[in-house]
């Protein structure tokens, strides 16, 4: 975490940039399919990976409901303005 902020990035963006969280995933299952008691160190770590991960994954959402939010606000003003074109041109047909 301290590093992330000194570097004034997530969390998470570091761990995928540094393709650290690839190489704790990969010491993990070759533990368990060792059937090793895995090491107390590695399971702290994919502890933190987890959260880091959670983290992002919360990230993406919010960030998804924002744009849909944002999508479904221009669709809206494009609805207004086709309905306010449609009624000008009846208008003016009508003429």
């Amino acid at each position: 975490d301290a590093i992330a902020v000194a570097l004034g990035v997530k969390l998470g963006d570091l761990l995928i940039s540094t393709g650290w969280l690839e190489i704790e995933h990969a010491a993990m299952i070759e533990q368990i399919k060792d059937d090793e008691q895995p090491d107390p160190d590695v399971l702290e770590d994919a502890m933190a990976v987890l959260s880091a991960a959670k983290e992002m994954v919360a990230e993406t959402a919010a960030l998804l409901v924002r744009a849909e939010r944002h999508v479904v606000s221009l669709m809206a003003v494009q609805a207004r303005q086709n309905n306010a074109r449609d009624t000008s041109e009846a208008t003016a047909s009508g003429r």
